[in-house]
């Protein structure tokens, strides 16, 4: 399996979305493993150790999953938290229009009614 293509523009998937690059949701650096497939580093016992392992050996120069989580989590959550709260906006705008008795239940709308 190779990497996705770099060169397919966001703007193709995703008309109207604008693409704000975050470098710590980057690739895994796979250290001396980057850039060769399977094959290729078949019978290594530093890869074939790895594998095994469910990549939870440490390898030098290789990312460890602790250190990708660490990094790449608190963007992630930071990304999923506003789009939960623009939902709930939006949500609270569909309600006060509608008939949602469980939407009621489960979003808030101010006591100002805004």
């Amino acid at each position: 399996m190779g990497k996705p293509p770099s060169s397919l523009p966001p703007a193709r998937l995703y008309p109207g979305a604008r693409l704000l690059p975050d470098p710590r949701l980057r690739e895994t650096d796979f250290g001396p493993f980057e850039n060769k497939n399977h094959q290729e580093l078949a019978g290594t016992p530093l890869y074939e150790a790895w594998t095994r392992s469910v990549g939870r050996i440490p390898v030098p120069g290789l990312e460890s999953r602790e250190e990708v989580a660490a990094r790449a989590l608190p963007p992630f959550r930071s990304v999923l938290e506003q789009l939960w709260e623009r939902w709930l906006l939006e949500l609270a705008d569909w309600r006060r229009t509608g008939h949602a008795t469980v939407l009621r239940e489960i979003v808030p709308v101010k006591e100002d009614g805004g």
